[in-house]
């Protein structure tokens, strides 16, 4: 809504480098998000599943240092997404905001995908 947030949430290292894990009491959901692909210096993809009782749903995040990033990485982070079940027309990039500084990550976010736990 044109407008930062900053949202921080109890991520604890697991034993895996790069995956990290949270409960959230709020919505009552287990998170298990992992670093998929970084480079360090310009972006990194999240991988996140999350779990509500018996529903499993997937989220992917690309966060990106500056408020563009170049076209390579969209149509990774694209591929990405549709390797991991996320359809085409759910793939979101928001757009770059002038307001935002330079410092703070750009969200661009797949969808959630659903499935039952059986």
């Amino acid at each position: 809504r044109g407008k930062c947030l900053q949202i921080i949430l109890p991520y604890r290292m697991t034993e895996q480098d790069g995956q990290f894990e949270f409960h959230s009491d709020r919505w009552k959901n287990d998170n298990d998000v992992y670093v998929a692909e970084t480079n360090y210096d310009e972006y990194a993809l999240i991988h996140n599943t999350i779990t509500t009782g018996r529903e499993v749903r997937t989220l992917v995040k690309l966060y990106g240092r500056g408020q563009e990033l170049r076209p390579d990485i969209l149509e990774r982070f694209r591929q990405y997404c549709l390797t991991h079940g996320l359809e085409e027309e759910n793939i979101i990039t928001f757009a770059k905001r002038d307001s935002v500084p330079h410092s703070v990550v750009k969200l661009n976010l797949g969808p959630v995908v659903k499935r039952e736990v059986n």
